[in-house]
């Protein structure tokens, strides 16, 4: 009997603007019987699908070995995450508090590995994208020092092979208990509250 993932989100628009605004992953690999973890920003692939991200390692990451000969990888974005009080709900007296939170999983495999200048223009648009309006650029470098760099870095084209996003905004309660729900994470206003309640907001939970 299939039983459907609870709070499951799998809506590409929705994904995407998750992993749009929370941009550093980690990255897992099993590897002899043991879990390997690296921590990265990412960046997404143009357009509105979820086929490929590109991020870079140190080369003397072994996550960046495993990746090369070709490991299974998993990519865990957490987002924001909050505690929920049964005293919110309409009656406290017979619930219990609750965790709320947010979580994409991408299982991916590598693509292709940058080199030279791919590997050169992944770290231009990362700085692109995260300096905004900052005066530093990868032009900044010199040329001699940025040679210097490259080979002591991977980076990684990752094909995307499945998408799980888990989003547990209370989509389990009464119309009545999640609107007390998001009530109170505005009114707490602390940056993970809000950001839940405006996802619960965004997912039509209240």
């Amino acid at each position: 009997m299939y039983l459907p993932k609870p709070f499951a989100v799998s809506a590409n628009a929705q994904l995407r603007r998750f992993l749009d605004e929370h941009p550093f992953a980690a990255l897992l690999a099993a590897h002899d019987g043991d879990v390997v973890v690296a921590h990265a920003p990412f960046l997404l692939d143009a357009g509105d699908g979820l086929e490929r991200v590109q991020l870079h390692l140190a080369r003397a990451n072994p996550m960046a070995a495993l990746a090369a000969e070709g490991a299974a990888l998993t990519l865990l974005v957490q987002g924001p995450d909050a505690y929920v009080s049964a005293a919110w709900y309409g009656e406290p007296e017979r619930q219990v508090p609750t965790w709320n939170y947010a979580a994409v999983r991408l299982r991916v495999r590598v693509e292709r590995r940058l080199a030279g200048d791919d590997l050169a223009g992944l770290l231009a648009a990362l700085a692109r994208r995260f300096e905004g309006d900052a005066a530093w650029s990868l032009a900044t470098l010199s040329p001699e020092s940025l040679a210097e760099m490259l080979p002591h870095i991977v980076g990684l084209s990752l094909r995307v092979e499945a998408v799980e996003g888990k989003f547990k905004v209370s989509q389990n309660r009464s119309a009545d208990d999640r609107a007390r729900v998001a009530a109170a994470l505005d009114a707490r206003g602390r940056p993970n509250d809000l950001a839940l309640a405006g996802w619960m907001r965004a997912l039509g939970v209240v």
